[in-house]
């Protein structure tokens, strides 16, 4: 196997100095995909479909390349962070909402699951100009759980990295074949970077921040007119929301069929009856019972409701329920297809020490 051109960098103690910078060539000796085909493209060696570094990893400092898009539907971008088998985080584009306030997209992947329906708005989604066919420099800057992209030199959104997996390969994704195509590929590792702290998204009061999961169910077996309370028999697992106040159940489960469900549940207090309002954010589909009643369902899959419709998650919809003096079930039946699963509740009518 050819080993990487290394170009050393002149090392200074000074904080964010690099260790090396490699210019990886577009040659199949320097990347592994059985779905990437390396041949010229617009004056160049370019790769296009899926190929991961096979020499070289970065936690933290700078991946350079530059992308070619035909304009057609399709999610080209980096992969980075890779610690295995569905777990790294990605920033990618989309060339066919050039100029949209969803061209870039970030997105953590966890058991093999590309949360974006998740991770929407400032951060996570941001405008960008992408003309077709033109090389355009992609540029990422990555310091401990932030990371700053630029595209042609504009710099398009500052990141909170979420995925917790420590990985440190390097991919590249341009499939469908032929409709984008990378070349010019440098990464530059750093070492004592300035770190900044993690994010930390409030949450609201009144969000129900503590959850039990069962293990997976058959969606196609299910009957979700009927409580389903004993379906999961006393198998549960303790899992708590996170900011701005979802439960990610890709963090426990991984799909491993076309659909596939889960049963959360929680546990509110009243001080007395009364009637609340239940606001739901869920991810694509979910069936809700209060204490053994069903009171709603909802269906926000991608594509559901128009043509335009991506399924993002928030609180968009919402019940109002009666509750009784004491504890309160709340049991949610979410249902997944792709893009990330995730159950939200809050009821803004009860402090939060009744909803943890």
């Amino acid at each position: 196997m050819k080993r990487l051109t290394l170009v050393l960098a002149m090392m200074v103690m000074v904080v964010g100095a690099p260790l090396w910078a490699a210019d990886v060539p577009m040659e199949e000796a320097y990347w592994e995909g059985p779905e990437a085909t390396f041949m010229p493209f617009m004056g160049r060696p370019a790769m296009t479909g899926f190929a991961m570094l096979k020499d070289g990893e970065l936690r933290d400092g700078r991946i350079e390349v530059d992308l070619a898009a035909t304009g057609e539907r399709g999610y080209p971008g980096v992969l980075f962070h890779i610690a295995g088998k569905g777990e790294y985080e990605t920033v990618y584009v989309r060339p066919h909402k050039s100029n949209l306030p969803d061209t870039a997209q970030y997105a953590p992947s966890i058991k093999g699951m590309v949360a974006w329906q998740l991770y929407a708005g400032e951060g996570y989604t941001a405008r960008a100009l992408l003309p077709k066919m033109q090389w355009m420099k992609l540029v990422l800057e990555i310091r401990g759980r932030w990371a700053d992209f630029y595209i042609d030199g504009q710099h398009i959104m500052k990141m909170p990295l979420k995925h917790q997996g420590g990985g440190s390969g390097i991919a590249l994704n341009a499939y469908p074949l032929g409709q984008a195509w990378y070349s010019n590929f440098k990464f530059t590792p750093s070492d004592n970077v300035k770190v900044e702290p993690a994010q930390v998204e409030a949450i609201a009061d009144g969000t129900v921040l503590d959850w039990e999961l069962s293990p997976l169910l058959d969606t196609e077996t299910l009957n979700a007119e009927v409580y389903p309370g004993k379906s999961a028999a006393d198998t549960w697992t303790k899992v708590k929301a996170e900011g701005p106040g979802f439960v990610n159940i890709s963090k426990v489960h991984a799909k491993n069929k076309r659909w596939n469900t889960v049963l959360a549940r929680a546990t509110v207090n009243a001080d007395r009856n009364k009637r609340v309002k239940l606001s739901l954010g869920y991810s694509d589909r979910v069936d809700v019972w209060v204490n053994g009643q069903k009171v709603f369902h909802g269906n926000d899959e991608f594509l559901s409701h128009d043509d335009t419709f991506l399924g993002i998650v928030g609180l968009n919809d919402s019940v109002y329920v009666d509750l009784k003096k004491g504890e309160n079930e709340i049991m949610t039946m979410v249902h997944e297809r792709f893009g990330g699963w995730a159950v939200w509740a809050h009821i803004e009518e009860l402090s939060q020490d009744a909803v943890r």
